[in-house]
Formats: C-alpha cells, structure tokens, sequence
C-alpha cells in the first residue's frame, strides 16, 4: 500500500514523530497514510528512513462542536525501517535537516530506556527535561563546523514547553495501560555511546554519581541539532529494563527488552494520538511552529566574519536556514537572540563579545575604560573653539561692525560641533563603548545605543561641511573680486557640499531595518558595516578639502603689492590652516586602522578623539582672520604689555645698574622693541574693517 503513496507533499507538515526502538511505524487507522516521501538528499546525506506523511482526524469534538480538521505529521524511523542502524551510525544531522527542510519545527522523539532508579519501573513512561551526554564524540553533532562556527544555548536541552504539553496529553486516563504503567514528567537521561549496554560499574555510576534517571544511546546528537535547527524538541522515553544495576533483578537482555517494548510500543501509539491531538490546537500553535525559536542560530551562526566563512559550509547553512546567511542579511547578534538566551536562563551580561588575546586577562566586573578621554579632549577643544568663536565675533560686531555669510556658516559649524559631541558622550555613556571587546557583553548593547551612534555619524559630514564653508565664504568675501578665484571658490564649495551632505543618507541608508530587523540586527550585517569604508572616503576628502583650503588663496596673496614682511605676515595668517590638514592626515589613518583592527570598541575613542580635534581646529583656523583683526586693533594695549615684559627682564638681567659703554642693539629691550614693530607690521596688511581690498595691478 505503502508503494502506492504519493512520493510528495506540498501541505504543511508543523510536527514530526521520531521513532526509536518498539516504535517503528504508526497503524492506520487511527493515521491515514498521505505520501511516502523518498528519503530526501540533504548536504549531510540520507535521513535514515523514508518520511511518511500521514493524517490524524481528533475523535474527540472541541468545545465549539464542530469537527476538528485532519492534523499532517511526518514520521521517520530512527534507525532505518528495519532496524538496520546501529545508535552510531545514525545520520542525526540528516535526519534533522530533512525535517525541517520538510516545514518541521516540533518534534517528539520516542527512545527505549534503561532505568536507573527504584521508582521508574519497566514500561513506565519518562518525559525527560534533562541530558548527560556519555558518548565518545564520533557522532557529527553541529551543524556549525567546517568554517562556520555557531553557539546555540543548550542549557535546557528539551523544549518546556513542547514537554509540558506532551507530559499532559500522557498522562490523560487510558493512555497508558498496564501493570500499573506510570508517566514521569521529568528525568535526567544519560546517553551512552553503545551499541553495547553498560556495565554493572557503569551502570552503578550514571546511577549513584551522575544521578541521572534512565539511559538510552539516542538522545545526542538529536536534541543538539533539533535545538541549531531552531525546533522545538521533547523526549518521551519508555522504560524497558533496570540496566545492569538492578542486583535483584535479572541483567538486561535484548530478549528483556523486546519483552517490554511489545508492551510499550501500544502505549507509544496511543501517546501519539493523544500528543498530536493535543499539538492540534489553536492554543499551541506557536510551541508547534517553534516561534520562541525562530532566528535563533541566525545570531549564533554569525559570530564568524564574512572573510573567514568557507563557501562549503555557507552552501550547508544557506541550505539549512535559506535567507539567513545571504551577503546582505544579518549576521551578528540580536535582541531576539538576546531575549531567547535569557528565556533559557542565560545571562546576557556574561557572554563576551570575544575571546581576550594570548596572555591578556579578561574583566568583565571592572574593566579598563577610555571614555574619560573622549570627555577631556572635547571639553578642552570645545572651550578653544568657543573663545575663538567669540573673539570672532568681537572682531565683526564691534571692530568691523559687519556680518558676512561665512560668519553665519561658522556659527552653524559651532552648534554641529556641540551636537556631534553630544551624540558621542551619550555614545560613550553605553555599557560597551570605550572598553576592550573582550571586556563587553551581548548585554551591554541595545537599539537606543547603535541608534545614537549612527546619527553622530551621520551628521560628521554636515558639520565638517559647515567649516569648510565658513572657509570658502572667507575667501569669496576677501577675493571675490577675482573671478579666477570666484570660480575656485564655487566649485570647492559644489564638491564637499554634495559629498559631505550625502553622510545624512550613506548611514541610514546602509543600515536602515529591513525585513522585520532591529537596528541592532542591521549593525552587524556586512551592508551596514561597509559604511565603516565610507568613513575612509570621508578622511580622504577631509584631507583633500583642508589643501584645497591652503593653497588656493596663495597666488591671491602673492600678487599683493605689498612689502615682503608684511606679505609673507598675511600669508602666515592662512598658512594656519596646515595644521587642519596635519590633523586630517592623522585621521585618515586612524581611520584606516580602525577598519582594520579587531578591538573596535576600543579603538574607536582614538577614532571619536580625531573627529572632535579636525572638527574644532578647521573652525579654529577658519577664525584667524578675525583673530587677526582683534589682535591689530589692540596693538596699544599690547605695546605697553611687551614694554612692561621687557622693563621687567631688562631689571632681572642689567645686575645694580646698566652697564656703560654697552651697545644697546643687542639689548633685550631693543630686540623685543623691534619684534614689536615687526609683529605691527604683519597687522597692516588687513585693513580696520579686517578685509583686503584687491583692485586691478595688484594693489591693497
């Protein structure tokens, strides 16, 4: 009849039934056979049996009256339709990744046990919460391996709740039958390597030091990987036997146990109708499709970076998990992931990002922290900034008495500076940032954090925009008259206006949520993460922009007919701006570095540090000018301070009284005298109004 079945399903198929020994096939009725599927080829190999498809009708009517529709499970026999596969040969990993390729996301798997305690007598049923793994480590059991590497929590190897509802449907009256056959809710299984039974020692010690309850040779690798493939999976195992440790009792034979799983096997069947009876209903719909699992290995598969992934085992897992590990899907860590390791009692807070280098200790209680130099060099800079700011405009309220358009896009650069280091104080306030990786924790990130972030990073480019601006319009007001040097002007301001103001859209549009992702999910996605490149072509262009500013207005100052002093004075106030562009050259290759190192939580303050400076020192520089102008205002005031400087180290150095005879050319009173003169004479090359007016010929 068998052979007569469909060989394919196209239905849904949520729950499947793995049977172990006494548990070969289910009768029909009360399971209608649907298809025979063939067992299918998967990238681990055959499942050990084929997958038979089969249909239960609920007898029982549910509380509304109306007809319970046909529940789909698959069946798939553990060690192959005829017994044929010893407990190590079994090819779990197929058998598994069969089943969910299927649509499978609910097993209950059924295992013939030894006992190993007084209370668990033979034929009596064990719903087990717990297992001890006691094979040799010759079983395949992960999914993750060969260039993939993946942590799954496994700290409760059977699903809770999938357990609870297959312990209650168990234990409903007239499921189990006979000589005072019982259910036991919880147990601990041991899992032995087999295929030979213990021996009475061994038996002794699973059952006096281990504490374990019953043991069988099924239960590892098939929970592990039914846990990767992110299913929920329980365990009902049937005692047959008291093992070897049972002194009044004879030894466990296979004669022993066959006795007992024909008794078992009815029960068994009957467990299967009242399981899947149960997993039927509308209430349990969520255990069945295994939503508390759902995206689980995602997060734990992508803890190897895209550069180390071998394409064979990315073929395996694309397979396994279509979607998951796609170049431009989610690779890191997630709140889902996070909420799930703490469903299963796993504390966030104590899985580190990484593992520490060779000798290096990691502290996850008090760890080294460079946020407190994020917090002094933007303070220190930003007070800078601020004095030169309002020494600026001083020099345009009160000297010049004039506002020009470089003024207002100074302004704008002083509020996107105080906002950018806004955005990375409250960066550096996360429980992550500033520390070594391997001192940080899946717990200490969250949206709100990575959020913040990505906006400071977003409006960088805006805000160096406004700087250079204020540059740009400086030059356009004091040489705007020279059309060579108008059209220089617009250009430079075209170029960085376009690239830089594109920072609003580059981050967003890079790690914007997509698919039902957290922002979180998104930080870590390959995509998300080329904005890190971005962050180079942003240096480039800083250090591109910042020579551009200094050597533009250099023919504009030498052709002015002025002394030489005084016009190498003047453009010595503009040479000022090669400091910007020593700072730019510092941090492009922080930049680089950055992208490079592994520690990037800690490397990051370097890269945080570099951004404040470049931004406050383009607008320091882009504040000269003025600063100049104040400075030629008060040269009165400055006379008389280098006179009284001078007075008082003439009477440190002259001795009781001047010395006749003496030339007073060298003197430090005529040297400082004549700096003085010099430093006045630098001054006059801008006018009272702080401006230089160029006419045709070249003359101020």
């Amino acid at each position: 009849m068998a052979a007569e079945l469909p060989g394919s399903y196209n239905g849904p198929v949520n729950i499947a039934i793995i049977g172990g020994t006494g548990l070969g096939s289910l009768p029909s009725p009360p399971f209608t056979p649907v298809a025979t599927l063939p067992p299918p080829p998967t990238p681990w190999g055959l499942p050990s049996s084929p997958i038979a498809i089969l249909s239960y009708t609920p007898p029982t009517l549910p509380a509304n009256g109306e007809p319970q529709k046909p529940i789909a499970i698959a069946f798939l026999a553990r060690h192959g339709l005829h017994h044929q596969l010893a407990p190590h040969e079994i090819p779990n990993q197929a058998n598994i990744a069969a089943l969910r390729k299927l649509g499978v996301r609910c097993v209950v798997a059924f295992s013939a046990v030894g006992s190993l305690k007084e209370e668990i007598k033979p034929r009596d049923f064990v719903v087990v919460d717990q297992v001890i793994d006691w094979t040799r480590g010759v079983r395949p059991w992960t999914f993750f391996e060969g260039g993939m590497v993946g942590h799954v929590g496994f700290a409760d190897p059977f699903d809770l709740n999938l357990s609870r509802i297959v312990s209650a449907a168990i234990g409903k009256p007239g499921v189990l039958e006979g000589e005072n056959a019982l259910l036991h809710p919880k147990g601990t299984v041991i899992c032995i390597e087999g295929p030979q039974f213990s021996t009475r020692a061994e038996s002794l010690f699973y059952r006096n030091v281990l504490d374990a309850s019953v043991i069988n040779m099924s239960a590892v690798p098939e929970a592990k990987l039914a846990r990767e493939a992110e299913m929920a999976y329980s365990m009902v195992c049937m005692s047959t036997d008291y093992d070897s440790w049972h002194e009044t009792n004879e030894t466990v034979s296979v004669e022993m146990v066959m006795g007992h799983m024909k008794m078992n096997s009815v029960n068994a069947r009957r467990a299967v109708e009242a399981i899947t009876e149960a997993l039927g209903k509308q209430e349990n719909r969520a255990i069945v499709q295994a939503e508390h699992w759902k995206e689980m290995s995602k997060g734990a598969g992508g803890i190897t970076k895209t550069e180390g992934r071998s394409s064979k085992a990315l073929e395996n897992l694309r397979w396994l998990f279509p979607g998951y590990f796609e170049e431009d899907k989610w690779t890191g860590s997630s709140v889902m992931f996070t909420q799930q390791m703490e469903a299963m009692g796993v504390n966030v807070n104590d899985i580190p990002l990484a593992s520490p280098p060779p000798g290096v200790a990691q502290n996850l209680a008090n760890p080294a922290s460079r946020t407190y130099q994020v917090y002094i060099v933007s303070a220190v800079f930003l007070a800078l900034t601020i004095s030169f700011m309002i020494i600026r405009l001083y020099a345009k309220l009160y000297i010049q008495r004039s506002r020009t358009w470089d003024d207002y896009a100074a302004i704008a650069g002083l509020i996107g500076i105080i906002a950018y280091i806004g955005l990375v104080i409250a960066a550096e306030t996360q429980p992550g940032s500033g520390k070594h990786l391997w001192d940080t924790t899946i717990g200490d990130y969250s949206n709100q954090g990575f959020v913040v972030q990505l906006v400071g990073t977003a409006i960088y480019g805006p805000v160096i925009f406004f700087v250079k601006l204020a540059l740009f319009l400086l030059y356009l007001h004091l040489f705007g008259r020279l059309q060579w040097m108008r059209y220089l002007v617009w250009f430079g301001i075209t170029i960085t206006g376009l690239f830089y103001v594109s920072s609003l859209i580059v981050p967003f549009g890079l790690c914007a949520p997509r698919g039902g992702k957290t922002w979180l999910d998104m930080s870590m996605t390959p995509r998300c993460r080329s904005s890190e490149d971005y962050g180079i072509a942003q240096g480039v262009m800083n250090l591109i922009s910042d020579f551009y500013l200094l050597i533009i207005p250099i023919p504009a100052l030498m052709s002015l007919q002025l002394p030489q002093k005084k016009k190498f004075g003047v453009i010595a106030i503009f040479m000022t701006g090669f400091l910007a562009c020593v700072v730019s050259t510092v941090s492009l290759g922080l930049r680089i570095i950055y992208n490079r190192t592994e520690d990037i939580t800690w490397n990051v303050v370097t890269l945080y540090i570099m951004t404040i400076v470049e931004m406050n020192v383009g607008l320091m520089v882009a504040c000269m000018p003025s600063i100049a102008t104040v400075l030629r205002q008060h040269d009165g005031p400055l006379a008389s301070l280098i006179s009284l400087i001078s007075s008082k180290f003439r009477s440190l150095t002259s001795g009781r009284g001047s010395r006749k005879g003496k030339s007073s050319k060298g003197s430090p009173e005529s040297s400082l005298a004549s700096r003085h003169e010099r430093y006045i004479e630098l001054r006059s090359g801008i006018d009272g109004r702080g401006n230089l007016s160029l006419v045709p010929g070249g003359a101020v």
